[in-house]
């Protein structure tokens, strides 16, 4: 017995330095002797959001609000760090928003009574891309912290279907049906991109990863279809404003490589400095657009 005893400990003995001299399976990958590092992946976006305008802005005059936007996009993603802490990283999405509903405002004295009116929105779509370049300041293991500048750009279309007055205004009165279409909406913004990046080891599988950016520059061009008004079809609006957009995610390393992860994000840009084109003098607006939602994605990482 005790001779089984002390094998059985000289077993354990052995096994235990074995563990004890193989690498930690941590979340960060061996580091390569070339320095360079890479991942990519696909994501799906499921997001809400609105669009709101207000023609001469605190002086109100008429507000539309393009809300409830219910979209799904595809997404591909990617980072690319190098020697000397060096990265880029980006994405770019691709898809169509399944619903809404457009409220049409006009007030008075501008308008008299005052109009509210109600359509339901459909077919629009939303495709957006970021690309940035930044370094890793502070780096701990697999936890580390990059700042970064960079650009994204961000489109926006909406087709509002039908017009229902709710007010008591006679706009839209009778009603017109859901199958006509009423009005449009078209929006690409151009953003500059200002913040940081941390990745967070939670355990040797599961990591954090943070990105909030500031926006101190970002550019409107659109343009309005009020389709059953052709005196002002299509009028085109311009501006420039800020934002900002924040995004955290939790992944699961399956493998070495493979990465199983979720997340969501949040995207504001604004404008209170827009000109609406319908000819001198232009009318200020201001514009505000939103987007929030949750993704899944799977990724994939290499060292070479």
């Amino acid at each position: 017995m005790r001779r089984r005893r002390a094998a059985a400990w000289r077993m354990a003995t052995v096994a235990a330095t074995i563990v004890a001299a193989s690498p930690a399976a941590g979340f960060d990958l061996p580091e390569p002797v070339s320095g360079w590092r890479a991942e990519v992946g696909t994501r799906a976006f499921f997001s809400g959001g609105r669009y709101q305008k207000s023609l001469y802005g605190r002086y109100l005059n008429s507000r539309l609000t393009y809300g409830g936007t219910r979209a799904v996009t595809g997404e591909v993603f990617g980072r690319l760090d190098m020697p000397g802490g060096v990265f880029v990283k980006g994405y770019a999405g691709f898809g169509s928003h399944t619903g809404g509903t457009l409220i049409d405002e006009d007030f008075p004295p501008g308008f008299t009574p005052y109009s509210r009116t109600v359509g339901e929105m459909r077919n629009g779509r939303i495709d957006y891309a970021s690309l940035d370049v930044g370094g890793t300041v502070w780096q701990s293991g697999a936890n580390r912290l990059g700042l970064f500048v960079g650009v994204h750009r961000f489109f926006e279309k909406y087709h509002a279907y039908g017009c229902r007055q709710t007010a008591t205004s006679s706009m839209c009165v009778p009603t017109t049906p859901l199958s006509h279409l009423d009005m449009s909406q078209t929006a690409r913004w151009t953003v500059l991109r200002v913040g940081a990046v941390a990745d967070l080891a939670i355990t040797d599988r599961l990591k954090v990863t943070l990105d909030a950016a500031f926006l101190p520059y970002a550019h409107l061009d659109a343009f309005d279809n009020h389709w059953n008004r052709p005196e002002i079809n299509p009028t085109a609006e311009v501006g420039h404003g800020i934002g900002t957009q924040l995004e955290a995610s939790l992944a699961y390393r399956l493998t070495d490589h493979l990465s199983l992860g979720a997340g969501g994000r949040f995207w504001y840009y604004q404008t209170a400095k827009a000109k609406a084109r319908f000819g001198p003098p232009d009318p200020p607006e201001r514009v505000w657009s939103e987007r929030w939602g949750l993704f899944v994605q799977v990724s994939y990482r290499t060292a070479f």
